[in-house]
């Protein structure tokens, strides 16, 4: 409570985990889309990142 208010927050988190040679811009932006497939499907909640066949 602040001021006598009742505060709520939410929280969602993308995650990824870098292989070895990875780019790293690649790396954020799957962990980005993950993110918000998070807050698609209703907030408070980690998504992973979705695997990519490597070569």
């Amino acid at each position: 409570m602040i001021d006598g208010r009742k505060l709520s927050c939410t929280i969602s988190i993308g995650i990824e985990i870098r292989q070895m040679r990875q780019n790293v811009g690649d790396v954020l932006k799957r962990a980005d889309e993950a993110l918000y497939r998070a807050k698609a499907q209703g907030r408070n909640q980690v998504v992973a990142a979705k695997r990519v066949a490597s070569a």
